[in-house]
């Protein structure tokens, strides 16, 4: 097997993983680490895509930039798969940092929607 493909399969079910995961937590009611779970399955999707696509940028920051410029081209992405990101990737960094943003079930579980749409098309692009 191509080792690039070795690790956008990898990457692929690191994201199912914490989708997975996101979900557990959802049910709990521990919405922040839902959210940050969400986020961090939508960046190894993200990553898959941009590995199947040549590019590996190691960062948030990096990734985030690649994809929302795969996006602006037209392509086969679509602009709201960047926005969803973003979305999410604000939440996340929220959920994290700050101890006085309150977090409820409407938040975490459009957290956990996006994320499991967001793979469910990019695991549908990379096929």
């Amino acid at each position: 097997m191509d080792p690039r493909k070795k690790f956008v399969s990898r990457r692929l079910k690191l994201a199912e993983r914490k989708l997975k995961v996101s979900k557990l937590l959802l049910r709990h009611r521990e919405y922040r680490d839902a959210i940050s779970r969400a986020y961090y399955a939508m960046f190894y999707a993200a990553k898959a895509y941009l590995l199947a696509h040549g590019h590996d940028p190691s960062s948030h920051h990096g990734v985030k930039v690649l994809f929302h410029q795969l996006c602006s081209k037209g392509g086969e992405l679509e602009p709201a798969l960047a926005k969803m990101l973003t979305v999410v990737q604000e939440e996340r960094i929220e959920a994290e940092y700050d101890e006085m943003s309150q977090f409820g079930l409407h938040d975490a579980k459009q957290a956990v929607n996006f994320a499991e749409e967001f793979i469910r098309k990019i695991k549908r692009l990379l096929r």
